[in-house]
Parts: C-alpha cells; structure tokens; sequence
C-alpha cells in the first residue's frame, strides 16, 4: 500500500514537471539559437544607435524567468515571461524579453534600456526579478521589478511607477491601486525616456534664449528712445531764439525833443 502511494505520488510529480523543465529548456533554447537574429531584424526601431559592425558582434546573454506578483507580500509566481541581456563587446545595450505559449515565442520585447540590461546580469541570490503584466501596454510586457528586502523598478516602466526602492507593504499598495483604478502610467520604452529628455532640454534651451532676445531688444529699445529724448531736450535748451522771439528795445525819443526845443529857445 505504501508502496503503491509513493510511485503514485512520484508520477504525479514527474507529471507536474515535465511541463515546466520542457517550458524551460524551450525558452533557453530560443534564447540560445533565435534570439539575436530577432534582435538584429529589429535592431533599426529598437536599437537604433548601432553601428553595422556592433549588430554583428551582438549577442544575448543568458536568460532569467521573471515571476509575478500572486498578491501576497513575499509570494512570487513562476510566469512564462523571460529576459536577458543584450550586449555588444561585452558591453551591455539593452534587453530582449519574450513571452512563451506552449513553448513557442509569441510576444517580443527589445529595449536599449541598458540600466534593466545590467541588473539582470547579476541579480543577487536573495532577490527575484519579477514583472506586473497589468502594467504592459504599446509593446510592454508588463512593469519589471527587482524584489528583495525592498521592491526596485528595473525598467521603463516600472520607473514610471517607483522613483526609487520602497518597502514591499507600500509596494504592494501602489500596486493594488494601480491596478483597481486602471491608473497606470503611460510607459515608453528607455530610448523614446532618453529622446524625449533630450527633447525636453533643446526645447527649454530654446525657450530661454528666446526670451533673453526679447528682453535684450527691449531694453536696447527703451535705452535708445531714453537718447533720443535726452537729445531732443539738449538740442531745445541751446536752440537759438528765432526773430520772432527777439524783443528790440528803442530808445525813448521824448528827451530828445526836450532838448531841441531848448536849442531852439537859446536861438531865438
């Protein structure tokens, strides 16, 4: 009897196995022999700054299962979302993630997100990197996350969400609500962050000189009309009275004939 509920429980759990070891070999298979073809056909979109020579000394990394979240603080899932690193001479340039169905690739996720590159290179042992498909939208699989003592965001995504480490208990707030309120942030990928950054700074740039032009020409303007009156009232004090404006005094004329009268008196 014992006999018969051990052999009975050891196929079951080959049984339950099996999927999961065929799940995996598959997906490290494809990382190992389809990813960075994959890669290089959509290098022009994603990894736009590659020169021709970097695309052929590409390669992919190895591979780390993300979990998921199972709603309760501390507990994982196993997904069928993988991930790994995309490097160039031994310099890491991004990402490439795929979701797996029945052990074939469905769902393709390149990013030149090379911060996300790095850590998963080396995710520490008493840490999961784990993602939130409820977050995934335009082309994201979802919101990756770094989760050990604390939750740290990983990508684009998740860096939309967190600005930095917060505990798992606010985490899993943050998390609840997002998803109860459909609040999730607009996702971009880490080069559409980094243009529009780029974007952003050029045009504030431009802003400024602008109205540091017109600030100048405004007070280029107000210094010159100042002369100009300046000048006008300077001119108006040494202007030289017109003819009009000149008074002639005559001499009285009454003394004058006094004294020819008296003349004409001593004549006589």
């Amino acid at each position: 009897m014992k006999l018969a509920r051990l052999v009975t429980a050891l196929f079951l759990l080959l049984v339950g196995a099996a999927p999961a070891n065929a799940a995996t070999g598959e997906a490290e298979d494809w990382f190992a022999d389809s990813a960075v073809s994959v890669v290089r056909s959509h290098a022009a979109e994603s990894l736009p700054e590659l020169t021709t020579d970097q695309l052929a000394n590409l390669t992919v990394g190895d591979p780390v299962r993300a979990a998921t979240f199972s709603g309760t603080e501390g507990e994982y899932e196993e997904s069928d979302i993988w991930v790994a690193p995309i490097s160039v001479d031994d310099a890491v340039v991004g990402t490439v993630a795929s979701r797996f169905v029945s052990g074939s690739s469905e769902q393709v996720e390149i990013t030149a997100d090379t911060s996300f590159g790095e850590a998963i290179t080396a995710v520490p042992e008493d840490s999961q990197v784990v993602i939130e498909p409820a977050f995934g939208s335009n082309g994201h699989l979802g919101g990756w996350f770094l989760v050990g003592e604390t939750v740290s965001p990983l990508d684009s995504v998740a860096r939309s969400i967190l600005a930095g480490e917060v505990s798992q208990t606010l985490f899993e707030e943050i998390r609840s609500d997002l998803i109860s309120s459909d609040g999730v942030p607009e996702e971009t990928t880490a080069a559409e962050d980094s243009g529009s950054s780029t974007g952003t700074i050029v045009r504030t740039v431009i802003i400024v000189l602008v109205v540091l032009l017109i600030v100048v020409g405004l007070l280029v303007w107000l210094r010159r009309d100042l002369s100009d009156n300046a000048g006008v009232k300077r001119r108006e004090r040494v202007t030289a009275p017109t003819g009009d404006e000149v008074k002639v005094l005559e001499r009285p004329q009454r003394r004058f004939r006094r004294e020819e009268k008296t003349n004409e008196d001593s004549d006589d």
